[in-house]
């Protein structure tokens, strides 16, 4: 993939999984997948709004704040090398639910070392 270029925005899938009182994290994660910081990596315009379409939708079911859920969030950033996307893993502080939000490959890439986040 070049620099600053992502898959056309309209061919975005994004997946949203709610498990109530599902595990803190998908089935073996930590074995095929990567913690990776928020920060280390760039969401497409596309995959940034639907997010924050999911944040919203996800928030709203569970009658708790987006800027709670955003919090739970930043900590489970997980990226699957085999399927190269990236996992968000929501888990609020009463775990009444766990929710994955699944962006795919080509909505996403690691921040080169020099790049800032915006």
């Amino acid at each position: 993939m070049q620099p600053n270029t992502f898959v056309q925005e309209d061919a975005m899938q994004t997946q949203v999984h709610t498990h109530a009182r599902a595990p803190a994290r998908p089935e073996n994660i930590e074995r095929e997948a990567h913690r990776v910081h928020l920060g280390d990596v760039e969401l497409s315009p596309n995959a940034r709004f639907t997010l924050g379409q999911a944040v919203k939708e996800i928030a709203a079911k569970m009658e708790i704040s987006a800027a709670i859920l955003l919090r739970c969030m930043q900590g489970e950033v997980w990226w699957h090398p085999v399927y190269d996307s990236l996992l968000f893993v929501v888990e609020t502080e009463s775990a009444e639910a766990v929710m994955y939000v699944e962006i795919p490959a080509g909505h996403w890439r690691f921040r080169e070392i020099n790049q800032t986040p915006q």
